[in-house]
């Protein structure tokens, strides 16, 4: 885990742009540009989630000669269009992330991709890490992971899958270590937009008289957050789960690893976070 503590300042706003996957042909590239457009002209500081490249190695049996043919195929060159992709909003960056994709056994030995494209590539010195935990302003803790948390409640009510799933987040989050005293616990990899909100809760209190009190928002005598008074969030992906193209001469199936393993449909955009006078604010998904 990287620790970084770099105020930002008190009033901004902050991107969580992850699991873009590119390399993969069903890679959402047109939504991407769109985000890092809209990042860029509202001077939106952003969080790189990782799995930013496809890294699948020819022998991985997700690998497929349809989704992951030609230049995009090779790691090097995914990084390099990632860096490109990137490159317009580099000094937005407050951190980059080495999701699974990026850790994996067939590359790391010769590569680090979040170090190749922040450092090599773009010339940002930012955490590069699989997990990092940041204060970027007076009273704004987070810590950012990709994470390992995949969600898919079988439940039969749609109401009732979203509260599960997101129950199920929460859990596996709450206690990751250094998470005790931030306000905002964020993972990606499960490629759906998920925010579990701060609980608020009713307390019977005092000494010489009692009375009721509502709040979200608990902080210890030193920092330390309960539990539920912490934004949980997994943010989406932009790597779709199939690639339909019409029936014609010559056309053949491209079949996604993701559609061959029967995953769920994924949520395509980011997560965005509004700190203001130094505080969390606000957490929304944006769903593109």
């Amino acid at each position: 885990m990287i620790l970084c503590d770099k105020i930002i300042g008190k009033n901004f706003k902050l991107a969580e742009v992850g699991d873009l996957h590119l390399g993969n042909i069903a890679f959402a590239e047109d939504k991407l540009d769109e985000t890092i457009d809209v990042i860029g002209t509202n001077n939106y500081r952003f969080v790189a989630k990782g799995d930013m490249i496809e890294g699948i190695h020819v022998l991985d049996p997700r690998f497929s000669p349809a989704a992951h043919k030609g230049k995009h195929a090779m790691v090097y060159e995914q990084c390099r269009i990632v860096a490109e992709k990137f490159r317009p909003i580099k000094h937005l960056c407050v951190a980059w992330i080495n999701g699974n994709h990026e850790l994996s056994k067939s590359i790391q030995p010769i590569i680090n991709p979040g170090h190749v494209i922040t450092r090599d590539m773009l010339g940002i010195n930012v955490p590069v890490a699989f997990t990092f935990k940041g204060r970027f302003a007076e009273h704004f803790m987070g810590l950012w992971t990709h994470g390992n948390v995949y969600v898919n409640s079988m439940a039969g009510d749609p109401d009732q899958i979203a509260l599960n799933n997101a129950i199920r987040m929460k859990r596996k989050l709450r206690n990751l270590p250094g998470t005790g005293d931030c306000n905002l616990i964020s993972c990606a990899h499960g490629h759906k937009a998920i925010h579990r909100p701060p609980t608020d809760r009713q307390y019977i209190i005092g000494i010489n008289g009692l009375h009721s009190t509502r709040t979200s928002n608990f902080i210890g005598p030193n920092g330390e957050t309960d539990e539920n008074s912490r934004h949980y969030v997994m943010s989406p992906s932009y790597l779709k789960t199939v690639e339909a193209q019409e029936f014609g001469e010559g056309v053949d199936d491209i079949l996604t690893y993701s559609e061959r393993f029967g995953y769920s449909d994924t949520d395509i955009g980011c997560i965005l976070s509004t700190i203001k006078s130094g505080y969390l604010e606000h957490v929304q998904k944006v769903i593109l």
